[in-house]
C-alpha cells in the first residue's frame, strides 16, 4: 500500500515510507507491475473512501485473527463485512480464498465430512479467485520484486536513512 497526501494546493503526492521518497505514479506502476486493468477496476492507484479505510482496518483484524486463531466462520464474517465496504480490495479476496481452501482441507481430513459445507466453501474460493482475476491482479515477477527491494536499499543509502552494517 502506498500513501498519497493532498497538499494545500489540492495536488496529490505519493509517499513511499520504505525509502522516504515521493515517487511518481508511473514509477509505482512500473516497479509494482500494476496492470492497466487493475487500475481501471479501482483495485490500484485509487484513493480510499472512509469506509474503504475502515475495511482495511478490518483486513488487518482478519489477518491478526487468522494468525492467532486460524480459519473459522468468524474470520469469514470479518472478511465478508470488509468486502461489502471495499469490493475492489484484492488482499481481502486473497485472504478469503485462502481461508475457504483451508476450511475445505480441514473438513476433508474428518472421518465424517460435510459435503455441503465443502461445496459451499469451494464455490466461495472459486468466486474469490475469479474476482481477483476480474480486478486485473497479476503476480509480480520475482525478479521485479528483487529489483524493487534493491532500489529501496540504494535509495535509503543515498538518503542516509540506514546505518551501515558493521558486521
Amino acid at each position: 500500500m502506498f500513501i498519497s497526501n493532498i497538499d494545500e494546493k489540492g495536488q496529490w503526492s505519493n509517499v513511499e515510507l520504505t525509502s522516504g521518497g515521493f515517487p511518481r505514479d508511473q514509477w509505482i506502476i512500473k516497479q509494482m507491475a500494476i496492470s492497466v486493468e487493475s487500475i481501471k477496476s479501482g483495485a490500484y492507484m485509487a484513493p480510499l473512501s472512509d469506509k474503504e479505510s475502515i475495511a482495511m482496518c478490518l483486513y488487518d483484524l482478519a489477518e491478526g485473527f487468522n494468525f492467532q486463531y486460524g480459519q473459522d466462520d468468524f474470520l469469514l464474517h470479518i472478511i465478508n463485512t470488509a468486502i461489502a465496504y471495499y469490493p475492489t480490495c484484492i488482499p481481502l479476496f486473497e485472504l478469503k480464498s485462502n481461508c475457504c481452501i483451508q476450511l475445505v482441507e480441514r473438513e476433508l481430513k474428518k472421518a465424517v465430512r460435510n459435503m455441503a459445507f465443502i461445496d459451499q466453501q469451494y464455490l466461495a474460493y472459486q468466486s474469490a479467485q475469479a474476482k481477483v482475476s476480474q480486478l486485473g491482479y497479476e503476480d509480480e515477477p520475482p525478479e521485479l520484486y528483487k529489483a524493487f527491494v534493491k532500489s529501496m536499499e540504494e535509495e535509503k543509502k543515498k538518503r542516509n536513512i540506514t546505518k551501515p552494517n558493521t558486521n
